[in-house]
């Protein structure tokens, strides 16, 4: 994981702010960023709290919609987004 730099001129969110914009629980987040490392990649403070960028929540939120909505698995979603091509 890389580490969070202040300078980074992209918008971050903490997963607090991360749960409230996608409505996916914490607990759900921090799991999901294990099973889904190639997609959702935090970034930490050198509290080690995460820090997600835009792309991260984009793919939290594809996630989501894939296994709450279209009932993928999650091995399904991964694949899923592997085949669309979509980026960490």
């Amino acid at each position: 994981m890389d580490s969070y730099n202040a300078s980074n001129s992209s918008k971050l969110y903490s997963i607090s702010q991360v749960h409230a914009l996608t409505g996916v629980p914490k607990p759900t987040l921090r799991f999901w960023e294990r099973e889904f490392r190639s997609f959702i990649e935090p970034l930490r403070t050198p509290g080690n709290q995460r820090r997600y960028d835009d792309q991260a929540v984009e793919n939290i939120k594809r996630i989501n919609h894939l296994v709450k909505v279209e009932g993928y698995t999650l091995e399904g979603a991964r694949k899923k987004l592997e085949a669309l091509g979509v980026e960490g």
